[in-house]
């Protein structure tokens, strides 16, 4: 695996390739997961997908420089729901697994995992750890991205559409429930 070659600069760096901003833009950070953002990783996936990976998988991936996750201040740590007095114990609202793997000796990124939480979808979050790997994946000189996604997603297709990702090709039964995935690739200039 070549996911070394992607490391973040400055992770709440703003980015000029995010295609909207969200109200709650000011208040969402990125930072790459810890340890002890498993569990709550591990639920933001269940109840995302229909065929959820693994605790293990998610800890082989622990520590790779494409492993973000979006957080908020918790409850108790804003003032009128507008202020963080404190980032110490922020929520974990989503997060993005991506690496670069070789395809015919040419460097290639791959988001391989994102998923936010049921409740804060349509706040900007997605399209917040898509523009980081983006942005890193760039700095990297890395010049073509892929991901697959479920033919039926109508929403996720709908957003990495807006960032320019095409379709590529079907991968039939790639889903452990048989749902085929598209596979939609993105050129970076």
């Amino acid at each position: 695996m070549v996911g070394n070659l992607i490391e973040s600069s400055s992770l709440d760096f703003p980015l000029s390739i995010t295609p909207t901003k969200s109200a709650h833009d000011n208040l969402i950070s990125v930072r790459h997961a810890r340890q002890e953002d498993l569990l709550d990783i591990l639920q933001i996936e269940r109840l995302s997908c229909p065929s959820p990976w693994t605790f293990s998988i998610f800890n082989y991936f622990l520590g790779t420089p494409g492993f973000l996750v979006a957080t908020i201040p918790s409850a108790d740590s804003l003032i009128g729901d507008i202020l963080p007095l404190s980032n110490a114990h922020p929520a974990i609202v989503g997060f993005i697994i991506a690496d670069v793997v070789l395809e015919d000796e040419v460097p290639l990124g791959h988001i391989k995992d994102i998923a936010v939480s049921l409740p804060w979808r349509g706040n900007g979050i997605g399209t917040r750890l898509i523009s980081h790997i983006l942005h890193d994946f760039s700095l990297k000189k890395i010049k073509k991205v892929k991901l697959e996604v479920r033919k039926g997603n109508k929403t996720a297709t709908s957003l990495y559409n807006r960032f320019g990702f095409s379709f590529h090709h079907i991968i039939s039964n790639y889903y452990a429930d048989g749902e085929d995935a598209l596979v939609l690739i993105l050129e970076l200039s």
